[in-house]
């Protein structure tokens, strides 16, 4: 039903704006479970769980809305915040890396994630991240060898999945 899961949404944004995120994590659950792909519930749900310090779901539910959405800057500045809380700076920058990439200024989202993978390197964000600006850069060959890598290191990351169906795509043209 539309009409409950909004009303679900809605109270669980108004417990975030009161300052109430515990109180907020259960309607956005149940809105999230019903919305499967609304981005900006995934993302307030990420809000309530940083509110609350449960990095780790924070940080779940922050990757979950940039597959749909993959320049949410606010989701990635979010992520900054609940990587900063656990003293894990690299993953930090490539968050921030990604806000470049959100920014359209790829250069230096590049040279950032080429050093995130660089301190990390099986940390499959930053390949997955390496391929979307490669690709918005045009640079197909790039971008294929980074969604490859992503997904030689996790078979599941759907971005990096559907990256290399796009590239493919675009490399028989």
């Amino acid at each position: 039903d539309k009409q409950l899961q909004s009303a679900y949404y809605f109270l669980g944004d108004s417990y975030l704006q009161l300052g109430q995120p515990d109180k907020a994590i259960q309607p956005l659950v149940t809105t999230v479970n019903a919305v499967r792909t609304d981005a900006d519930s995934i993302y307030k749900l990420g809000i309530a769980y940083l509110g609350v310090e449960r990095y780790d779901d924070a940080i779940a539910a922050f990757q979950r809305a940039i597959a749909f959405v993959p320049d949410f800057v606010e989701a990635y500045q979010g992520m900054i915040k609940a990587y900063e809380a656990q003293n894990k700076t690299t993953e930090a920058d490539y968050a921030r890396a990604m806000i470049l990439y959100s920014q359209k200024e790829y250069d230096n989202a590049l040279s950032m994630l080429t050093k995130v993978q660089q301190e990390q390197p099986t940390f499959v964000p930053a390949f997955t991240g390496m391929g979307l600006v490669c690709e918005a850069q045009k640079n197909l060959q790039c971008a294929l060898d980074s969604y490859q890598a992503a997904l030689a290191l996790d078979a599941t990351d759907i971005t990096a999945s559907e990256g290399v169906q796009r590239v493919q795509a675009a490399m028989k043209k």
